[in-house]
């Protein structure tokens, strides 16, 4: 794998469409189910069949809307999830990742999200549509439309993508709503493409010659997680390398796959907040990782939570004599509001973040938190004139011409 240079495209389509052209038949994602069997069921996509998936879904979206609205994807962690949420953007729709609810309860998190983001169709499963429907629900709004993503023929030779004038917004990345109301963050293409880049580049510093040919990435991340979006999907695509996951349960259930799956893989790059490297320690035994080597792990981003520097400290020791280098680990900070990467430790050294980087680092973020809300208030100030002189125009219709629209009523194709 060459040094890394920066992106020569500049939209997520464009990168997909590359790396589908560049490397059609090398794999892009496994997906490891620990739910139809414990050992694990392996599935992947080439990054040829992956965009003809994608292309698939795009085509099937121009049928419900047009570009610049919401696609809502809310789906179990699976292939289809990434299927949907690319094929959102392929469109020109602007995705919305979301929480997968969790069956027979009411997750005002995502009622939250819905109601925002007013989406005109929501990307799901045939395996849990029944149980997401009551969350489109709202009789202020208009009803969005289920696309069951696994339903579709991905069977018979996809078509050329048609052209579409693609918004500048790629995906509207949800915060938590653990204390306040979720809140969008507006992502464009070009804030993906130069974070990812900024993110790479500082991870394999140590490495002269840039990311090993044979990486892989491995994560459990939820694809709602911004550091699960961002490494998880798009560093694989970035990269051109193989990208490996299973559930957020699945790791729960059993934290020792994760470690299994990172001494399975080489040149593994993954990511994880700080309590699921405790119980990566407390939860692994030596025959777990019998016959498992720790030693090409690259990079452990310790990120998204306060870092312990107890836990990085038992960590490396519990796994060092499995192989794993006392550098890999890379307490990191970021924040949704920056795509995600702001700062990370120094690579080739031993875990620690430093007081002047950490300095460094929320100095950093607040400069881009200002900066981000304000271009996200103008972002959606934008939006708004333009979907009101749509609005005002399809009222004031003339012969030939489609009748008006009520408020979040999708503007595309008739149904």
């Amino acid at each position: 794998m060459p040094a890394l240079t920066a992106p020569s495209v500049a939209t997520i389509p464009a990168l997909l469409a590359e790396r589908a052209q560049q490397q059609a038949e090398d794999t892009a994602f496994t997906f490891v189910d620990y739910e139809s069997d414990p050992a694990g069921v392996s599935e992947s996509l080439t990054w040829s069949e992956l965009r003809d998936r994608v292309l698939v879904v795009a085509e099937k979206l121009a049928k419900l809307g047009s570009p610049g609205d919401r696609a809502v994807i809310l789906a179990p962690q699976s292939l289809e999830y990434i299927i949907g949420f690319l094929g959102a953007i392929e469109a020109g729709f602007i995705a919305v990742p979301l929480t997968m609810p969790q069956l027979r309860q009411h997750d005002e998190r995502v009622t939250g999200a819905m109601k925002d983001a007013e989406p005109v169709v929501v990307l799901t499963t045939s395996a849990v549509v029944d149980d997401i429907r009551r969350y489109g629900a709202d009789a202020r709004q208009r009803a969005p439309k289920f696309l069951e993503v696994d339903t579709l023929d991905f069977d018979s030779p996809a078509k050329p993508a048609a052209p579409v004038a693609l918004p500048k917004t790629a995906y509207l990345q949800y915060t938590s709503g653990s204390t306040r109301t979720p809140a969008g963050v507006v992502i464009s293409h070009k804030n993906v493409l130069i974070n990812v880049h900024e993110l790479l580049t500082d991870y394999y510093e140590s490495f002269p010659d840039g990311p090993p040919e044979d990486s892989t990435v491995v994560s459990w991340l939820p694809f709602y997680h911004d550091m699960g979006l961002i490494v998880g999907v798009f560093m694989p695509i970035m990269l051109g390398c193989p990208g490996v996951f299973m559930s957020p349960i699945a790791f729960m259930q059993k934290p020792a796959r994760w470690m299994q799956l990172l001494g399975s893989n080489p040149n593994a790059f993954t990511a994880a907040p700080n309590f699921a490297f405790e119980l990566a320690v407390k939860r692994t035994t030596d025959e777990d990782m019998a016959g498992k080597d720790l030693s090409t792990v690259a990079v452990l981003i310790n990120g998204a939570e306060r870092v312990h520097g107890t836990t990085v400290r038992r960590f490396n020791e519990r796994f060092a004599a499995f192989g794993l280098a006392d550098h890999a680990m890379r307490p990191s900070y970021g924040l949704a509001e920056a795509t995600v990467y702001v700062v990370a430790s120094a690579g080739g050294a031993s875990a620690h973040l430093g007081a002047v980087r950490l300095r460094e680092a929320r100095r950093r973020a607040r400069r881009t938190l200002r900066r981000r809300r304000e271009l996200a208030r103008r972002e959606f100030a934008r939006q708004r004139r333009r979907a009101d002189r749509s609005r005002r125009a399809a009222v004031d219709h003339g012969p030939g011409r489609r009748s008006g629209h009520l408020r979040g009523e999708p503007r595309g194709k008739d149904r």
